[in-house]
């Protein structure tokens, strides 16, 4: 009868064994499941935000075209906080929009090209480099 006191405590610890085991790999596939999540959650963020970013550029490309003076000079403040903000994304479109729009428009007046061309010849030196 000794001999079942001694299998009985055997078996035991193999179960217990056997359920560490399986605790740990359950504990190791959450882990893993959630650093996945996090990760695709954290480029699911980085999209939006550019997306953000070229929604907001639009916006103020078109602005440039308005009437109103006041709403042309947000428009091209607007559109050099976007290059300073995203400078991988937006720093060259935005540089060559105002370039543009500084030698091609008609509209020289001293509230516009006070705003560009500080940023413009911030931008020529940052190409330079």
């Amino acid at each position: 009868m000794e001999w079942w006191v001694d299998l009985s405590a055997i078996l035991r610890n193999l179960a217990i064994v056997a359920g560490g085991g399986f605790g740990l790999w359950l504990a190791w596939s959450r882990t893993r499941a959630l650093n996945k999540q996090t990760e695709i959650s954290s480029e699911q963020a980085t999209v939006d935000r550019r997306q953000k970013a070229l929604d907001l550029y639009r916006q103020f490309c078109g602005d440039l075209e308005a009437e109103n003076l006041y709403n042309r000079v947000a428009a091209v403040q607007g559109l050099i906080e976007l290059a300073s903000a995203y400078p991988d994304l937006l720093l060259d479109p935005v540089s060559r929009v105002l370039i543009a729009y500084r030698t091609g428009t008609a509209d020289a007046s001293l509230e516009v090209t006070s705003v560009i061309d500080p940023f413009l010849a911030e931008w020529a030196e940052r190409a330079a480099e």
